[in-house]
């Protein structure tokens, strides 16, 4: 098994999932001169199954990060808090501006739970509950409805908020949001910010709606590659790399145009 040591001292295994997705990355940065500028929604501690804080470590990057989770956030405002150049928000994203319900894992039992169940946090009520179960069975636990809680967040439009930042162009962004990426991706006008590339998580459920996520990173002008639980879309003309090219020779699923 292939393993790395990542900037803060852990080994992590190393897939090629994990290694397609590094490279995403690392050719945006390269086509934006090194310093890349990211808008990511859904940033959650900045760390679990993060694919920014590393490169944008390593290379300087700036940007707008996004978490509306209390709890996860103030890991992220930690993590950040030495790093110039990024903006941090604790606010939802959504089609429409008001107020959700953010269901999440019961704070009092973060210590009981394994990391990945802490990057549930979700609109969608179904979808944690379903997450504690399914880490319930694995650890022999019996569930019960005070495991799950709820957070009321406020919830803004990505182009209202980019509007206020002053946020007119973006190199990528990086949306994992628990089953609201429709609604994000729907909140603002992407194609006008010149992204090279956008990673967007699509799994669970959202399997079925596959198709419409492809269809709106189409719709930006971004050419689709299937990567595990996420999808990578791309500029190829804003690129300075053939990397549909590797993706193809790599046997990765392309998808949609």
């Amino acid at each position: 098994m292939d393993t790395q040591v990542d900037d803060e001292g852990e080994v992590a295994v190393v897939n090629p999932v994990r290694m397609a997705r590094d490279r995403f990355m690392a050719a945006v940065g390269q086509a934006a001169g090194g310093s890349a500028f990211v808008v990511q929604v859904g940033a959650n501690d900045g760390r679990m199954a993060d694919p920014v804080y590393s490169i944008a470590k390593r290379d300087g990057w700036r940007g707008l990060l996004i978490e509306p989770h209390p709890a996860y956030f103030a890991k992220l405002h930690k993590r950040y808090k030495r790093r110039d150049g990024f903006v941090l928000l604790q606010i939802g994203i959504s089609d429409a501006e008001g107020v959700l319900p953010l269901h999440h894992l019961d704070n009092a039992r973060m210590d009981v739970f394994p990391r990945w169940v802490h990057g549930s946090a979700s609109v969608d009520a179904k979808r944690v509950v379903r997450q504690v179960k399914l880490a319930c069975r694995k650890l022999g636990l019996d569930y019960d409805d005070s495991m799950v809680t709820a957070t009321e967040v406020p919830m803004r439009r990505l182009d209202a908020v980019l509007a206020e930042q002053g946020i007119t162009k973006a190199d990528v962004i990086v949306i994992d949001v628990e089953g609201h990426e429709l609604a994000v991706m729907a909140s603002a006008d992407l194609q006008s910010l010149g992204l090279r590339g956008m990673l967007v998580e699509c799994n669970g459920r959202n399997e079925s709606q596959k198709p419409q996520y492809v269809a709106a990173l189409n719709a930006v002008g971004l050419t689709v590659y299937e990567l595990g639980d996420d999808l990578c879309a791309f500029d190829p003309a804003r690129l300075e790399c053939d990397l549909a090219a590797e993706f193809d020779a790599a046997g990765l699923p392309r998808l949609g145009n």
